[in-house]
């Protein structure tokens, strides 16, 4: 019944919304609806409360985020200083490190291949 009192608040205002040309987005919870203000990015849960919509506005955040430009420079001289502190042979690049796993992959298959062989010839 509060879901039904809330959709029947929610038609009656979109007249007034209708003059903002789409501004706000409505997505349906479990506690009523949250509405997205696609301008401002604000978002709120509305509720119906003795026959009124009622909005309530998420927190703001406790702090804004760094740009995202040197935030990228940050990240990016943390990953130079831990690629730098890689031992010899864990790098990305190391061809010859892939090389020898290759190899001793190959040869793990192989022994696996010969065993599940034997047993199957001892089953016979």
């Amino acid at each position: 019944m509060r879901f039904l009192v809330l959709v029947l608040l929610l038609a009656a205002a979109a007249p007034a919304l209708a003059g903002d040309s789409g501004r706000y987005a409505f997505q349906p919870a479990a506690d009523g609806v949250f509405r997205l203000d696609s301008t401002t990015g604000e978002v709120a849960l509305c509720t119906a409360h003795d026959g009124a919509l009622v909005c309530v506005r998420s927190p703001a955040p406790a702090a804004a985020p760094a740009d995202d430009a040197d935030r990228l420079a940050e990240l990016e001289s943390r990953v130079a200083t831990l690629e730098a502190k890689l031992p010899v042979g864990h790098g990305r690049r190391d061809g010859e490190a892939l090389a020898r796993v290759k190899t001793l992959t190959e040869q793990m298959m192989g022994r696996l291949a010969a065993l599940v062989r034997a047993m199957k010839s001892a089953e016979l």
